[in-house]
């Protein structure tokens, strides 16, 4: 079984510095229960946009039904960065929002589309996050 995330697009990112735009990326994975390992996807960054478009496809091939069964419960937590921030510990991230998988395993032919909001680290509101998610079968 093969999970499709799509990182769509973000919409009304904040400035981390006065005066300029933000050179967005989003960092995600899925959780371990999962077993694909932790692998960390990253987009493109989109340079000086409040507005940034990724349209950033992954697919996640799941070892099992089984693999695909235990992240019922689980979710994707997805991370907003800005390319152009000094802080190299991660404190600085934009925004971070989670989808939670449960609907996803109950409809497992639909598609999940979620515009999320985003909360930065003190957990006010930072913008909002467009991901889209669905299952495939893998190309024999």
């Amino acid at each position: 079984l093969r999970l499709m995330v799509t990182v769509v697009c973000c919409r009304g990112l904040p400035a981390l510095r006065y005066g300029s735009l933000p050179s967005a990326y989003v960092q995600y994975d899925l959780p371990e229960s999962a077993g694909v390992g932790s692998a960390a996807h990253i987009t493109q960054t989109v340079p000086s946009s409040t507005d940034p478009v990724f349209s950033d496809r992954r697919a996640w091939d799941l070892p099992s039904d089984a693999a695909a069964r235990s992240l019922r419960g689980q979710e994707i937590e997805f991370y907003v960065f800005d390319d152009d921030d000094d802080d190299d510990d991660g404190s600085g991230y934009l925004g971070m929002a989670a989808v939670g998988l449960e609907g996803l395993l109950l409809r497992p032919a639909a598609t999940l589309e979620e515009t999320l909001q985003l909360r930065n680290a003190a957990g006010a509101p930072s913008g909002s996050l467009s991901v889209r998610l669905h299952w495939e079968e893998p190309a024999a």
